[in-house]
Order: structure tokens, then sequence, then C-alpha cells
């Protein structure tokens, strides 16, 4: 009888998993907050997401105390009117080793990303702007929020 192989602890996690892993490069910034406080902000790049982690490498380390990050992934895909979104998670550290973090993810959304003037433009798909210049915007901090089908 042939051993079993030995995997190491971070292929044995993901060996339990069912969800598919896709590797996306993508940047994002982030804010560790330990019990709700704000502990660290930084940035980094994703290595793979899948429907219920993401394998990334934030430039800094995360700071031990670290409970729960919110992750704001610059995501390629835009809206109809080249209105650019971004991928809020809340997600908890599940581990760290050499740099590389693994982040499940307790609730995600999508927003639309600032523009270069620092507006939101709120798209609502039910009525199309037929002149952009007369398309409703707010300052920072409305979401775009897209529904679930």
């Amino acid at each position: 009888m042939a051993a079993a192989p030995v995997l190491q602890p971070a292929e044995t996690k993901r060996k339990r998993r069912s969800s598919t892993y896709y590797p996306l490069q993508l940047s994002f910034s982030y804010v560790a907050r330990s019990r709700g406080q704000v502990i660290q902000r930084g940035l980094g790049q994703t290595l793979q997401i899948s429907s219920t982690c993401i394998i990334a490498k934030p430039i800094e380390d995360l700071s031990p105390a670290t409970t729960d990050v919110v992750l704001s992934i610059r995501w390629p895909a835009k809206l109809e009117d080249g209105t650019h979104l971004q991928c809020v998670v809340q997600a908890k550290p599940y581990w760290d080793s050499l740099g590389v973090t693994e982040f499940v993810i307790l609730k995600h959304e999508f927003r639309t990303a600032s523009n270069a003037l620092g507006l939101r433009i709120i798209h609502n798909p039910q009525q199309p702007c037929t002149n952009p210049a007369s398309a409703p915007s707010v300052r920072d901090g409305d979401s775009f929020r897209r529904k679930n089908q």
C-alpha cells in the first residue's frame, strides 16, 4: 500500500475547500482593524480569488492584532458608461506565511470607483442616461450596489 502524500498545512486547508481559485492579480488598499478600531492601512495585490477566499500579498505584513480587514479591490470590469468599479470586501485573515495572507470573505459589494474629479456617478440601469453631462453625481461615500440575481 502506497503512503499518502504529505501536504503542507496551506495545501491541506485548500484541498478541504471546494471553491475554485482564479489567478487574478489586482491592486487593492486595505484597512486592518482590531476589535473595531483601525490599527493599520496599506496597499497590496491579490494573487488568487475564489468565491469564499482571497489570497493576497500586502506590501507590509499585517499586524498580529488584526481581527478583520476591509479590502478595496480595483475591479477590471467597468459599467456600460465606462465607470470603474471596486469590489469592497470585509474579511478575516485566515493564515499568513512569508508575506502572503489568505482572507476569508465575510461579505462583499461592488461600488463605483472615484473618477478624476473625486466624484462618483450613480448608475441606474432602469433609467439610461442619454446626456452624460446631466448624469447625477455625488461626493465620495455613496455606493452603487449590484443586486444579486
